[in-house]
């Protein structure tokens, strides 16, 4: 709900019209041209997984699974939050109850067992040592000590998230997850494409 005070200066915001800001008119240099109006308001995506399954090979001991693909754009990532539950495929050698799992969201998919770098850039890699076959986990970026806020995610043709995982097995295994990522963002534009 506005207050009074910011209902009287959107109107008059409003009532000045473009090239003009809440302090007042912009007066662009000579050759140059200025347009202030064009709002890049911040964007809300949720991304509601059902049954999302990431394998993971007894050969590798990681595994990810893409979550989405981006738009060709540099992205202002101004917070998210995961609020998923686990569930560990329970194969003998694999993913049991008690194997410690660690899962973290990122812009390249995991190519090694310790998730590092782009893998986990978006949330760090989370350990989740709870002894149980459907472990929850549920963060937001407020609590990352690694990733910093806002974090920009650069353009590209091939940009894309995926949701990663780690674990020591002996046995070919898959984890599913259920819940909602969520993810607040500016779209700040492209410059090169």
């Amino acid at each position: 709900m506005r207050t009074e005070k910011q209902t009287t200066y959107f109107r008059d915001l409003i009532a000045k019209g473009p090239g003009t800001s809440g302090g007042g008119a912009v007066t662009a240099g000579t050759g140059v041209s200025a347009t202030i109006d064009q709002l890049r308001m911040p964007r809300f995506l949720r991304l509601t997984l059902a049954s999302f399954a990431i394998a993971i090979a007894e050969a590798d001991d990681f595994g990810g699974t893409k979550l989405l693909d981006l738009p060709d754009s540099n992205l202002l990532l101004l917070g998210a939050e995961i609020n998923l539950e686990l569930t560990k495929g329970g194969e003998v050698g694999g993913l049991v109850a008690a194997t410690d799992i660690t899962v973290g969201v990122g812009t390249a998919v995991a190519s090694n067992s310790t998730l590092s770098s782009t893998m986990v850039d978006i949330f760090t890699g989370v350990a989740l040592t709870a002894t149980d076959l459907t472990p929850a986990l549920a963060i937001h970026s407020q609590e990352d000590a690694t990733v910093a806020y806002p974090h920009e995610i650069a353009d590209g043709a091939a940009s894309a998230l995926y949701l990663n995982l780690a674990a020591a097995i002996t046995a070919d295994d898959v984890l599913t997850a259920d819940g909602t990522i969520d993810l607040y963002f500016v779209d700040i534009g492209n410059a090169t494409s």
